[in-house]
Formats: structure tokens, C-alpha cells, sequence
């Protein structure tokens, strides 16, 4: 599966997510909690992924969890 594929994939099952929360009215605030968790973690993960060289210099992906779900 190729860079873009994955891309459209996570941005179909993201869609579907945001679409279900605007038309369901029960617990409205828990669904966009859990919305925007999983939109971080997903770009927090891309983020990590585009800036890690290797052995030259590794991000310090356990601070920038820790601080997305902080924010």
C-alpha cells in the first residue's frame, strides 16, 4: 500500500468518524474528544515518521505524545 493510498484511507475512516458525530446527538463532547484524539495521534505519528533520519537524530516521540494529549 503506497503513501497516498494510506492517506485516503485514514481520511475515508476519518470523514466517516466526523460525519457520525454530527449526526448523532448522544454524548456530542465524547465524540469529539475522541475525534480530535485520533486526528492528533494520527498527525503526531506522520510528524514523527517525516522527521526521524535514523541513527543521525530520532525525535522524542514519548514528550510529543505526552504533550498532544496534554493540549
Amino acid at each position: 500500500m503506497g503513501e497516498t493510498s494510506k492517506r485516503l484511507a485514514s481520511a475515508a475512516v476519518l470523514i466517516l468518524f466526523y460525519l457520525f458525530m454530527i449526526f448523532y446527538p448522544g454524548f456530542y463532547y465524547l465524540q469529539t474528544y475522541l475525534i480530535l484524539l485520533l486526528g492528533g495521534a494520527i498527525g503526531i505519528k506522520e510528524f514523527y515518521n517525516l522527521s526521524d533520519r535514523g541513527e543521525d537524530g530520532r525525535p522524542f516521540r514519548g514528550t510529543g505524545v505526552f504533550f498532544m494529549l496534554l493540549v
